[in-house]
């Protein structure tokens, strides 16, 4: 009898990462839910260790030119940033980087499959940054290959709202599930 492994997607999708969760505490009223690059990265190479380094795309360089302007919201004066024009240096750099902002796209090969998600650099509003700096780039890496790792299934539940794992790993999962579940008797 042959016996069928798991898919990386199968294995991964079971895994509660609820105690692992941070949330990122935005401006704007929405804190988005997380687990850190750094246990991500080390629960898939635990499981899966010839997972090489991820990758990140590169982009043609672009340079802008900017200037901040004023503008008035009913919370007071902000400023943004304008683009007034921009320069192409010829190299390649790990962001690609627009008139309207910057992205990064972050692949990670896993077991014979690759698995691919792009993200903007964002503000504390959920903004996308014109012209950021290279912390803020290194951060949406971090957070892009998180995203990626959920393609492949790790804590993909998290971008659907759910606390729960898509299956049940082991027992104390299934136990885990239902007591969230039980909801209090009024009598």
């Amino acid at each position: 009898m042959t016996e069928t492994k798991e898919s990386v997607f199968e294995t991964l999708s079971k895994i509660d990462v609820s105690d692992h969760i941070n949330v990122i505490k935005m401006k704007n009223g929405f804190n988005p839910k997380y687990v850190s690059w750094s246990w991500a990265w080390n629960y898939v190479k635990s499981h899966y260790p010839d997972t090489p380094t991820p990758k990140f795309e590169k982009f043609p360089e672009m340079v802008l030119k900017t200037r901040l302007q004023e503008y008035n919201t009913k919370y007071g004066k902000r400023y943004k940033k304008v683009v007034e024009g921009w320069e192409m240096t010829g190299r390649a750099v790990p962001y690609l980087t627009t008139t309207t902002g910057t992205m990064v796209t972050c692949n990670v090969h896993i077991d014979g499959k690759d698995y691919t998600e792009s993200l903007y650099v964002m503000d504390d509003y959920n903004n996308a940054v014109i012209d950021p700096d290279q912390s803020q780039i290194n951060k949406t890496q971090k957070r892009c290959l998180v995203k990626a790792l959920a393609m492949a299934g790790l804590g993909l539940n998290l971008y659907a709202g759910e606390d729960l794992p898509m299956g049940d790993s082991s027992e104390q999962d299934k136990k885990k599930q239902e007591d969230r579940h039980k909801k209090p008797q009024i009598i």
